[in-house]
């Protein structure tokens, strides 16, 4: 949210409502409803975008960058294919840094 905050500031928006939904279906319904608009994955969009439901406008560049955790459980037993998956992960995380030079 931080980030849709300081681009919101950023264009001169300086009062927002922000409303939370727990799914990314109920999102998209809710921007095509009129309720708003939204910051989602273009991937989640391309569909409607289609029917011509949607407009989207690119995100700017310096926005772009986000950060990612993965999380567990705190008491949730490593398993041998969970430390795969974190191995994984890492290494998508680390290739990810390294093409944009962070």
């Amino acid at each position: 949210m931080r980030t849709a905050r300081k681009l919101a500031k950023s264009v001169g928006i300086h009062s927002v409502r922000y409303m939370e939904f727990n799914h990314l279906d109920a999102i998209v319904q809710g921007v095509i409803s009129g309720l708003g608009v939204s910051l989602v994955p273009y991937s989640v969009i391309q569909r409607y975008i289609g029917e011509n439901k949607l407009r989207y406008f690119p995100f700017p560049a310096e926005y772009k960058t986000i950060q990612i955790s993965l999380i567990r459980k705190k008491d949730s037993l490593m398993t041998s294919a969970f430390e795969k998956l974190v191995q994984a992960f890492q290494t998508y995380v680390w290739t990810l840094k390294s093409r944009m030079h962070i």
